[in-house]
């Protein structure tokens, strides 16, 4: 029989693809596949159809060239779900080029399987939640994570053109990561810098010319790439209309996200001055404030600027920054329990660093671990500063960190292995192993029971959400609207019951709230006023929770002098339980 001798380059290859498929086969058997948040399943239907009965191209959230991209294949079949295929895609395709490279370090057969092994753990024990409930926002960081630690781990010794080849890949992730999510991708941008820097600092002849040239030109290409698809994005929404939208899209993004709305009670004279009645303030605060015309970009405005004078007034700058550097210290101390097994891998990968560079007696190294923990703490400090750390910030923070980390270690280990001595290696790759596998089973064990606890809690809240659904869809000759506070926790399944037919109801609030692609929904049903549609059209219906009060509603028409009847006409029920209530609004001024 003839002997079969493999490449190093096949022996990576393999040892990649059987990773992924482990890491898919494990998730796929064991969890379905969310989009984790509401603002991932709205892009989705703006792109698929489902929101405007057309696939489109202007879905808010990321640049115009990548979302018009995914819309043309909804296009050619709106049947399959391609988002779902192109951010699941994405993490499998940045974790399969990650695994290929750390393979190329490791020469033996032995060695390389246990890489594998490792990565396989390492992947599902820090992200294995993240792979369940999908997240853009954590897909553009995967991305400009990967492409930081391709480009660390290319060869130096590669001339301009060949090192700019060797990084297509790096920069086209980069690209379409700043598509994706351009504030993830620029929080992460300084780490992109650090990485080209500490490249460039390994070069024999750092200031030669034609080093020069050749670092240059890869950052150009990136800001080029990204500054284009900007471009193209801004002509996209030139329109007057999306321009108007796009000011009320960032006050509204301000005001809910960083600030707090401001009582009517004790900031009554400040709504007076800007002509908010106490019924308006109240749509804020239930998040329906599609309802009403005048809450328009200039009102949310003033209301976010307002309640950013209160937070600051609160508290002085200064005051703020000692507070925001107590917790971040917390943070470094593991006195705060969020993330800790992130916390706890960065520090053992700055330790493992600190102790190859004493190893190999290249101290003057040191610089990049301290430059890299000013930057990343410059970062978190931002952060904690806005008060802005959910999960989707954190983890990708923390992720890039540990691969720039990873691509720092294995560069220096691999370029100086001729002077560490074989035994010492030996004994430190076992400790290395033992640990990460050792480590990683608990890190694992505890990921996996909370994302099968939040799995079947979205399971027990999601099902009201598909009763509403299964009931809009056999009731398609009416409208409804549907109260955001009564539909905020659920989140949609990317690849069961996948139906992407425009969907006969919309949400009184959100990001897309007002926008042209909502007025173009609308417009489908005949629908021009949200308001007059609901007080006039007999088949146009408002959704809510049984147990949230609809007050709200009365109060607004009582104090616009429009009397109202607001009508329970039917319910939604699970079990002989009141799930839903479908209210229609009556004009009594109308006879």
């Amino acid at each position: 029989m003839r002997n079969i001798c493999l490449s190093d380059k096949k022996k990576n290859l393999i040892c990649a693809i059987v990773s992924l498929a482990v890491i898919i086969f494990f998730i796929s058997y064991k969890f379905d596949f969310y989009y984790d948040i509401n603002d991932d399943t709205l892009m989705k239907d703006i792109l698929s159809g489902a929101f405007t009965g057309t696939p489109e191209g202007h879905n808010i959230q990321m640049l115009y060239p990548l979302s018009w991209c995914i819309s043309v294949f909804y296009k050619f079949n709106h049947t399959l779900p391609w988002y779902g295929y192109f951010l699941t895609g994405c993490h499998f395709l940045c974790f399969f080029l990650i695994i290929n490279r750390l393979e190329s370090f490791f020469v033996s057969n032995f060695s390389k399987a246990v890489v594998a092994v490792m990565c396989v753990w390492g992947i599902l024990a820090l992200h294995l939640s993240d792979l369940v409930f999908v997240q853009y926002t954590i897909t553009s960081a995967i991305m400009g994570a990967t492409a930081i630690f391709l480009l660390f781990t290319t060869d130096a010794k590669l001339p301009g053109r060949q090192f700019i080849s060797h990084n297509i890949i790096s920069i086209v992730l980069v690209i379409i990561a700043f598509q994706l999510r351009t504030e993830m991708l620029l929080l992460i941008f300084p780490m992109i810098g650090l990485a080209g820097l500490f490249k460039w600092s390994l070069e024999a002849k750092i200031f030669d010319i034609r080093n020069v040239k050749k670092y240059m030109l890869l950052i150009s290409v990136i800001i080029i790439g990204m500054v284009l698809s900007e471009i193209v994005n801004m002509a996209a929404y030139g329109d007057a209309s999306w321009k108007e939208f796009y000011q009320l899209f960032d006050n509204r993004t301000e005001l809910y996200d960083f600030q707090k709305i401001p009582s009517y009670e004790e900031h009554q004279s400040f709504y007076e001055s800007i002509g908010m009645r106490q019924s308006e303030q109240a749509l804020l605060e239930n998040y329906d404030y599609g309802i009403d015309e005048s809450i328009d970009a200039d009102a949310m405005g003033k209301v976010a600027d307002y309640a950013g004078e209160i937070s600051h007034s609160d508290q002085n700058i200064m005051g703020k920054l000692q507070e925001s550097i107590i917790k971040y210290i917390r943070l470094l101390l593991l006195r705060d329990h969020t993330d800790v097994q992130w916390n706890i891998v960065i520090c053992m990968e700055y330790i493992a660093a600190i102790i190859l560079i004493g190893m190999i007696r290249k101290y003057y190294e040191i610089w990049k671990l301290i430059v890299l923990g000013l930057v990343r703490s410059g970062l978190w400090l931002f952060i904690v500063y806005r008060n802005r750390i959910p999960v989707r910030i954190s983890h990708s923070l923390y992720l890039t960190e540990m691969l720039l980390l990873l691509a720092l270690i294995l560069v220096m280990w691999s370029s100086n292995r001729n002077s560490l001595r074989a035994d010492i290696e030996k004994k430190c790759s076992k400790i290395i192993v033992i640990a990460v596998l050792t480590g990683g089973l608990f890190i694992f064990m505890g990921n996996y029971s909370r994302t099968a606890y939040e799995m079947m809690r979205r399971e027990n809240l999601n099902t009201p959400y598909w009763e509403l659904q299964n009931y809009c869809s056999t009731h398609k000759d009416s409208f409804y609207f549907l109260d955001i506070y009564s539909v905020s926790a659920y989140s949609e399944k990317m690849f069961v019951n996948v139906d992407n037919s425009l969907r006969n109801y919309d949400y009184l609030g959100g990001w897309a709230c007002k926008s042209p692609a909502d007025k173009e929904k609308l417009e489908a049903y005949g629908i021009t006023d949200i308001e007059d549609a609901i007080l006039n059209n007999k088949k146009v219906y408002v959704v809510s929770k049984v147990e949230r009060s609809m007050e709200w509603i009365e109060n607004y028409f009582n104090e616009k002098g429009i009397e109202i009847n607001v009508m329970l006409e039917d319910s939604i029920e699970d079990n002989g339980e009141a799930l839903f209530g479908i209210y229609q609004i009556r004009n009594l001024d109308v006879k």
